[in-house]
C-alpha cells in the first residue's frame, strides 16, 4: 500500500464533505436563478496543495520506496487546513449571495403594485 490509510482517511473525508457542500451550494444557487461564483485563489490553493501532497507521497514511494508517515501527515494536514479554509470562504460567499438575493426579491415584491 502506498499510504497508510488512517493518515489519508481524514483528508479524504474533508475533501468529500467540502466537494459535496460546494456541489449542493452551487445547485441551490442555480435552481434559484443565481450564478455560482468563479473559483477564487483559496480554492485553487487547496487543489494545488492536494495534488502536490498526493503526488509527492506517491512519487517518494514509487521512485525511492520511501515512506515517512510524519511527512505524509504534515502534507495532508496542510492540505486539509487549506480545504477547510476554502470551504468557509466559499460558504461566506454563498450565504451573502443568498442574503442579497432575498433582499432583491423583497424589494421587487415591495415595488410590485400587484402585492
Amino acid at each position: 500500500m502506498v499510504v497508510y490509510v488512517p493518515v489519508v482517511l481524514p483528508v479524504m473525508i474533508i475533501l468529500l464533505v467540502k466537494d459535496v457542500a460546494m456541489l449542493g451550494g452551487g445547485t441551490y444557487l442555480i435552481k434559484n436563478g443565481m450564478t455560482p461564483p468563479a473559483a477564487k485563489w483559496y480554492g485553487k490553493l487547496g487543489t494545488i496543495l492536494f495534488y502536490i501532497s498526493v503526488c509527492s507521497i506517491v512519487f517518494l514511494k514509487a521512485a525511492f520506496d520511501y515512506e515517512n508517515y510524519v511527512l505524509d501527515f504534515v502534507l495532508l494536514a496542510i492540505t486539509a487546513v487549506a480545504m477547510i479554509f476554502a470551504l468557509f470562504k466559499y460558504g461566506g460567499i454563498f450565504f451573502s449571495m443568498i442574503k442579497e438575493h432575498k433582499a432583491e426579491q423583497n424589494n421587487l415584491c415591495k415595488n410590485d403594485p400587484r402585492h
